[in-house]
């Protein structure tokens, strides 16, 4: 049923004709972003959202502007839990239609550029992935589900995901979740916290805590004491560009540590990525100069084997292949 209604929706977005739309170059352009919102039950949440965030007349008289708009079953994604707070929130609703409202007008085409980023009315820009191994065109990390709908103030794509503006760069990122203080500490004594900062973007591939229990308390207490053979390690966690779940391909990425590529794979539309078959706990979480994934273990640069003594969490496995994941 939502295959078919989802179907609708893409067609009426090319054949559309109604009252308030006037004619363009032979397509149908609504009066005002608002009124492309009201023609289906896809943006229909979206639009409610609007109409309570205290801003609809933004999209009404303002622009010309490009809207992401969030499809229905994105906000039920979310939960009930979090959809009560947010809809009680106009700041926070207001917040989200503004990071979904792109100063100027943007044809789905005129948006495969990689890494590129956009100024919306939110304070924070929005980033644009174009993975052409793939051919996938992400929006903050969601896929485009339906494009270029006119409207004379504007234009409108629908977008598989709602996303929210980052708490702040990378290692924002990291400070607000517990889960990191070990990544963190490690990052302080090799001096990459700056660069987790400032540069960028970058896809960090962040052990929780207790990948660091499982390295083993040793080992790990060692590896400490090699500040070079530790920063080998963390870069080896780190690639250059933003890569989200939706754009893994089955494949070898370059990490900042050059020697050794990072082998990422995925489940169909990156449900479940792993990297070198490590699990990846939490997926796509936004930062200001790239993307975190929460690994569930530490990996280790395959030409550090013979340098570094490490624990077997399984047994003396003499064939266990410690060049994918340690932990």
């Amino acid at each position: 049923m939502a295959a078919s209604g989802l179907l609708i929706f893409l067609v009426i977005f090319s054949t559309l004709a109604a009252d308030d739309t006037i004619q363009d170059g032979g397509g149908f352009v609504f009066s005002n972003l608002v009124q492309g919102l009201n023609v289906s039950q896809y943006t229909a949440t979206t639009l409610d959202v609007l109409k309570n965030s205290g801003i609809i007349e933004i999209l009404e008289v303002g622009g010309p502007f490009t809207f992401f708009s969030p499809d229905r079953l994105a906000f039920e994604r979310l939960g009930d839990t979090f959809n009560k707070k947010f809809r009680n929130d106009t700041k926070a609703m207001a917040d989200f239609i503004k990071f979904h409202t792109v100063r100027h007008v943007y044809t789905f085409d005129e948006l495969h550029v990689n890494e590129k980023t956009l100024w919306t009315l939110h304070p924070q820009r929005i980033r644009l992935n174009y993975y052409r191994n793939g051919d996938t065109l992400l929006i903050q990390g969601s896929r485009v589900m339906a494009k270029n709908m006119r409207t004379k103030n504007g234009i409108i794509h629908v977008v598989h995901d709602a996303f929210f503006p980052p708490i702040g760069n990378i290692m924002d990122v990291l400070y607000n979740d517990p889960d990191y203080t070990t990544f963190i500490h490690a990052l302080q004594i090799t001096g990459m916290i700056k660069s987790m900062q400032d540069g960028g973007p970058f896809t960090v591939f962040a052990p929780e805590n207790t990948a660091f229990v499982r390295f083993g308390v040793d080992e790990w207490q060692k590896l400490q004491t090699n500040v070079t053979n530790l920063r080998k390690v963390l870069e080896y966690h780190v690639i250059r560009g933003t890569i989200y779940s939706v754009g893994v391909q089955d494949q070898s990425y370059p990490s900042l540590y050059r020697r050794s590529p990072l082998k990422l794979t995925s489940t169909i539309m990156g449900d479940k990525i792993y990297a070198n078959g490590a699990v990846v706990k939490e997926k796509d979480t936004h930062a200001t100069n790239g993307v975190v994934h929460k690994l569930t273990k530490l990996l280790t640069p395959a030409d550090l084997f013979d340098v570094i003594h490490f624990k077997e969490p399984y047994g003396s496995n003499k064939n266990t292949n410690y060049s994918q994941i340690v932990g």
